[in-house]
């Protein structure tokens, strides 16, 4: 079968994506932030839009290769779809969100074979920016940004006190939030400059140059942003910024990366359409035209079929409903600890749509040692979807009025069985925390996201019902943090089964 026309291969590309997409329309919404996971446009929703731009743009060069349907693709198919299905039964978006997108290079590289691949690699690799940036990015760009604050105000003569990622200053007090970190600098920064290198630039090394100086611009950018925003708002006696500073980061951003492309501009290459200077030169490759072989049929029969089976699988792991989760009910802890006031309990953290959540005070009462009270907080989850999920990134443990200020892990012996869990860190109002925190999945404690993760795929591919619970200890620091972990390990040392056979009756 042959074709003619300089339209037909880009709308054939554009169709397989489309039909991608409508395959696993919730995800690409909720990728491109329009779905029910998130509610805000950011400068993703462009990656698809600025793809399809791209296409239009590589339409000369899709008219002289010849498209051969390759098997590999669909070998390719089958790797991204069962990592969209992993993401799916574990509720682990970047999973999800990077499969989808991985399954449109590989049914190009199916349908049409690798000249088209290797033509479409940079309008396909645009797309992988819908992808947000997650996990321990954000704690070691919050670390990296409080570590520069703190220098750069000393440096000034600015009076501060440092307590981890929080900050004390003469009339006023700040916090490098997670929302400070800088990653959507960071993204965005490589995503306008990705593009910008893409069309000014005609060698490799000039564009990865270029990039390598907007991972530095985006890095370094949100550090200067951060102390500008406390250093000007100490100088104007605190009046500045009082109702939030977001604006003002977002238009220091866009100056400095307006500066840094005004820079690469000076340098950019005189760019030939090169796609049409290879068309006429290789005209031996004729027209665009696919070989109709009956291999090449069953290619692209199978491509549809993987396209559209991943969807209707994920339909067969689907987990037994679970019944109404029981009251909580305070477990009944072994001596020196007894039941205290709430009062002195004040924590609370901000679980995203969990079936309840409940919080149990204990106080010690061991003689010959200093008073201490511990915190038990439990939220539970069941029939866990999108929008409530056990593990995830958007639960704070910082509730308004509070600040996060340390995280870390931690080994703790839960009764009798050792995990290793995340600590941290939060004030309020002079009053410090630490905090223990850890899972509890189909009657056994788990530590890390991911056994948390792998514990429910397991009970889930099992047919259990849907059930687990988040748990952390919390305990006021006297005197330090190492007395406080002392505290929080007799508590939980002494309090894991309980609270097992409480949770999971």
């Amino acid at each position: 079968m042959r074709a003619t026309g300089r339209l037909l291969a880009p709308v054939a590309v554009a169709a397989l994506v489309v039909s991608v997409i409508a395959a696993y329309l919730a995800t690409f919404r909720n990728l491109f932030a329009v779905g029910v996971v998130e509610s805000e446009l950011t400068h993703r929703v462009f990656a698809l839009p600025v793809f399809l731009v791209l296409l239009w743009h590589s339409r000369d060069s899709l008219q002289w290769p010849e498209a051969r349907p390759r098997i590999a693709g669909l070998v390719l198919l089958c790797a991204a779809g069962t990592l969209w299905m992993l993401g799916e039964l574990m509720l682990i978006r970047a999973f999800s969100e990077i499969a989808v997108l991985l399954m449109i290079p590989s049914a190009v590289l199916a349908v049409f074979g690798w000249e088209w691949l290797k033509a479409l690699m940079f309008p396909l690799f645009f797309l992988m920016f819908a992808v947000p940036l997650r996990g321990p990015l954000v704690d070691w760009q919050v670390a990296l940004t409080a570590d520069f604050v703190h220098l750069a105000l000393r440096g000034t003569g600015i009076p501060v006190h440092r307590d981890g990622a929080f900050f004390e200053l003469p009339g006023r007090s700040w916090s490098v939030a997670d929302e400070c970190s800088g990653v959507e600098y960071l993204s965005a920064c490589l995503m306008f400059s990705a593009l910008f290198a893409w069309m000014m630039y005609a060698g490799t090394r000039k564009r990865l140059v270029f990039l390598a100086g907007a991972v530095l611009i985006g890095l370094a950018g949100n550090w200067l942003r951060a102390y500008l925003t406390i250093a000007l708002a100490h100088a104007s006696g605190n009046r500045l910024f009082a109702h939030g500073h977001g604006t003002f980061g977002w238009l220091l951003f866009a100056a400095i990366l307006f500066l840094f492309c005004w820079a690469g501009w000076r340098f950019r290459d005189s760019i030939v359409a090169p796609a049409r200077a290879h068309a006429s030169a290789t005209s031996g490759f004729g027209p665009f035209s696919w070989r109709g072989t009956r291999a090449s049929a069953w290619i692209v029969a199978g491509t549809v079929f993987l396209i559209l089976a991943w969807p209707a699988l994920i339909k067969l792991a689907t987990p037994a409903e679970a019944s109404a989760l029981p009251s909580f009910v305070a477990p009944s802890l072994p001596p020196p600890w007894v039941p205290a006031e709430a009062s002195r309990c004040p924590w609370r953290p901000q679980m995203k749509n969990p079936v309840w959540t409940e919080s149990a005070c204990y106080a010690s009462t061991a003689a010959g040692s200093a008073p201490a009270t511990a915190q038990l907080f439990v939220a539970a989850f069941a029939n866990q979807n999108w929008n409530s999920k056990l593990v995830s990134s958007i639960h704070g443990l910082a509730p308004e009025g509070w600040s996060l200020v340390k995280r870390e892990s931690v080994s703790m012996n839960l009764g009798e069985q050792p995990v290793t869990g995340r600590a941290f860190v939060v004030r309020r109002a002079g009053e410090r925390f630490r905090v223990w925190q850890w899972y509890a999945v189909d009657g056994q404690y788990a530590g890390s996201d991911i056994r948390a993760k792998l514990l429910q795929l397991r009970s889930r591919l099992a047919g259990k019902p849907d059930v687990s619970f988040w748990l952390a200890a919390a305990t006021p620091v006297v005197s330090d943090v190492d007395a406080a972990d002392r505290v929080l390990q007799e508590f939980v040392l002494m309090g894991g089964n309980a609270i097992r056979t409480s949770i999971f009756r």
